[in-house]
């Protein structure tokens, strides 16, 4: 029997008998394999957005908490799993501030258990219309939040909401506000407002920690839904002038 042939030290094995042999260049090294074939241009190499998150936040009740802590909070829902009665959030926040307003008109208790229902409806539907709208607008800057993760922050963001429509609804029945009174000025300028531009800070940045990125971010996907919400509305109006 003939010995199996040597190769020498540091030089590649010869191919198996019925393969070809790999090309060679002009020095006589064999070639690696083109990684195009085709013989495309290769596109350049894109590097991902670095994903900006939080810690989450633990401590109870969250329901206070993410007046502080919006994103921590959201954070931990989103990791440990949301509660199935989250959605319970907007849906209260709808029927409490639809109910608390028929109740300080004067109305019946039957008038407002049913403008409270179709306040909750309208709550829940807010919350899940928004989602998805907010869900669009962080795509379009760069967002990568699931439609899940947009209801989980909607759901939070009707936690604050249901704070706000708690004080400022009793507020708004028993101080209503006069633009020719002083101290109305300054009692809804101490509250009200404060109180509506935190709850809107707490929005977006929910949206933020839903979509990974930025409060700037979030805030710049905010200016174009705006800018479109105008521009549908000057199209409706166009629209309804010239068919009139």
């Amino acid at each position: 029997m003939e010995p199996a042939p040597t190769t020498p030290e540091g030089s590649d094995p010869p191919p198996a008998p019925g393969t070809a042999a790999p090309p060679t260049s002009p020095s006589g090294p064999p070639l690696s394999p083109s990684p195009n074939p085709a013989g495309n241009a290769i596109p350049p190499r894109t590097t991902k957005r670095r994903e900006i998150t939080t810690a989450p936040w633990t401590k109870e009740p969250k329901f206070l908490w993410v007046w502080i802590r919006p994103r921590g909070v959201l954070r931990d829902s989103l990791t440990r799993g949301p509660s199935r009665w989250l959605w319970l959030f907007p849906t209260a926040a709808g029927f409490l501030s639809a109910s608390l307003k028929t109740l300080f008109n004067g109305s019946a208790v039957t008038n407002v258990a049913v403008v409270g229902a179709v306040g909750a409806l309208f709550g829940y539907l807010g919350m899940v219309i928004g989602a998805a709208a907010a869900r669009l607008l962080g795509r379009i800057v760069g967002g990568v939040g699931t439609p899940r993760e947009m209801r989980v922050a909607g759901c939070w963001t009707g936690a604050a909401a249901l704070v706000q429509a708690a004080v400022l609804t009793p507020l708004n029945a028993y101080a209503p506000y006069n633009p020719e009174d002083t101290s109305s000025v300054i009692l809804w300028s101490i509250v009200r407002l404060p109180l509506f531009a935190w709850t809107l800070i707490i929005n977006l940045l929910l949206i933020a920690e839903a979509h990974r990125f930025s409060a700037w971010r979030s805030a710049l996907a905010g200016v174009i839904g705006a800018l479109v919400a105008v521009l549908l509305t000057i199209a409706t109006l166009a629209a309804l002038l010239i068919l009139r």
